[in-house]
């Protein structure tokens, strides 16, 4: 089995299934459009696409022999608003929050869950092109934030219909 990880992005956004594609509960939070509606996809799009500009990938896709078999998305806490409506403990805008990371069931307990966490750890380190190695924003930098980004575990998500 040959396995590839991918940016999720604009571009790799269609290998999510439609649930996932047309829900943006954790990027958008109560601005979000209804779970699975076109317009949901439309405001994903534009939330992937302006992520990347401000800060890189916002997670990872992996495929199994070409396929989709499981995904991540992640950003700083400041880019995703729900991160904000959780009864958790507040979370650092500065720190990387997993918001989902998804295994299609065909592919569980392979290692693949795991492959997408280190890929999430390995991005949040790797030098970006405003970044200095460590993860350390150069000043005055596009998004930069004010603490060193981390890694944090993701708050208690409610289980929503259809959507990892």
């Amino acid at each position: 089995m040959g396995r590839k990880v991918v940016a999720l992005n604009v571009e790799t956004l269609d290998l999510l299934p439609a649930p996932c594609r047309q829900c943006v509960f954790w990027e958008l939070g109560p601005k979000a459009r209804p779970l699975g509606s076109e317009e949901a996809g439309l405001q994903k799009e534009a939330w992937l696409s302006s992520i990347v500009l401000e800060w890189g990938a916002a997670g990872h896709v992996l495929l199994v022999d070409g396929a989709p078999a499981a995904y991540s998305l992640y950003a700083p806490a400041r880019f995703l608003e729900q991160a904000t409506s959780q009864a958790a403990r507040p979370v650092s805008r500065d720190a990387v929050l997993l918001a989902t990371l998804a295994v299609w069931p065909p592919f569980e307990g392979q290692g693949i869950g795991r492959a997408l966490l280190q890929a999430m750890a390995r991005d949040s380190v790797l030098p970006h092109p405003d970044r200095l190695p460590g993860g350390v924003w150069l000043p005055g930098s596009a998004g930069a934030p004010a603490l060193s980004p981390a890694t944090h575990g993701s708050p208690y998500r409610p289980a929503m219909e259809g959507c990892a």
